[in-house]
């Protein structure tokens, strides 16, 4: 069996899954992946709408569908991407044990912090905040009322 907690100060990462904004997450898919001519091309002949956000199962069809890159380029999901989108590199991601993922900024001891550390419970806000703007047409506030300071998930697997 296999055990582990997210905790910390999160938001759920599919709560930011309806307001992607494709642009956003293209340039952000780019940046990841530079060398991936599918994106690239997206880019360069504005064709966004090839960009499926929303659609899981792959097809043949011409379109890039996101949830291939989450888990065959990226190894991850939404809340990696989002994770990647923290400049300060501070945010960690984690799905729970039915999948959903977190990104959060777990609690640590003193002697284990770094130099770019957040000082409070306002800035770790902040970076989510910034974080979830990369990929997201969210205002600040909309964010905010995602952000849970006190989230706890104990999660096992046999």
């Amino acid at each position: 069996m296999t055990r582990w907690v997210i905790e910390g100060v999160g938001i759920p990462a599919e709560e930011v899954l309806p307001y992607l904004d494709k642009r956003k997450v293209a340039r952000v898919l780019q940046e990841l992946l530079p060398a991936d001519k599918r994106i690239s091309e997206i880019i360069d002949e504005e064709r966004y709408e090839n960009l499926e956000l929303f659609i899981e199962s792959p097809y043949d069809d011409g379109v890039v569908h996101l949830q291939d890159y989450f888990y065959c380029a990226l190894d991850g999901g939404l809340g990696y991407m989002l994770k990647c989108c923290d400049e300060t590199e501070t945010l960690v991601s984690a799905p729970d044990e039915s999948g959903l993922e977190y990104l959060y900024y777990p609690p640590s001891m003193p002697w284990e912090r770094s130099e770019n550390e957040p000082e409070s419970l306002e800035e770790v806000h902040y970076r989510i905040v910034m974080a979830v703007q990369k990929l997201a047409d969210m205002t600040e506030a909309e964010i905010e009322t995602l952000i849970d300071d006190d989230l706890y998930e104990s999660c096992s697997v046999e």
